[in-house]
């Protein structure tokens, strides 16, 4: 067993010849040129266009369908008559805020709590009945 101290780290040399990948195939055809493809497909891009022009021409007769749908210009209510209901109306609100503003807080809590109680009262007596 020898060894070869001379050159350890050194690569071996390769001749350009060997480098060189055959021109023949291996049926000994030479090999055809593989054809330049596009990135894009010429016919995705005519798909994309006609999508577009399709999409667009959505748009434009929903714009006009809406047209149709909804008028633009816009309607004028007439007032509401000034009567004795809408006075009354106005009567039964300043009533009730002066109902509200003489309220008192914790008197409406107690009553809350009362009716809450009696609900639950009214519900364990029907849940023990059944």
């Amino acid at each position: 067993m020898e060894q070869n101290n001379n050159t350890p780290n050194e690569a071996p040399l390769i001749p350009e010849s060997e480098m060189k990948l055959p021109e023949e195939s291996l049926n000994g055809a030479p090999q055809k040129p593989v054809p330049k493809t596009h990135l894009f497909n010429p016919l995705l891009i005519v798909l994309l266009v006609v999508l577009l022009a399709i999409l667009a021409a959505v748009i434009i007769w929903g714009e006009e369908l809406i047209g149709m749908v909804w008028p633009q210009e816009t309607v004028e209510l007439q007032p509401l008559p000034e009567g004795e209901a809408n006075n009354n109306e106005v009567r039964e609100v300043e009533q009730w805020e002066s109902e509200m503003d003489t309220m008192d807080l914790n008197e409406i809590d107690s009553e809350m709590s009362s009716i809450e109680a009696e609900i639950e009262a009214e519900a364990t007596a029907t849940s023990s009945t059944e």
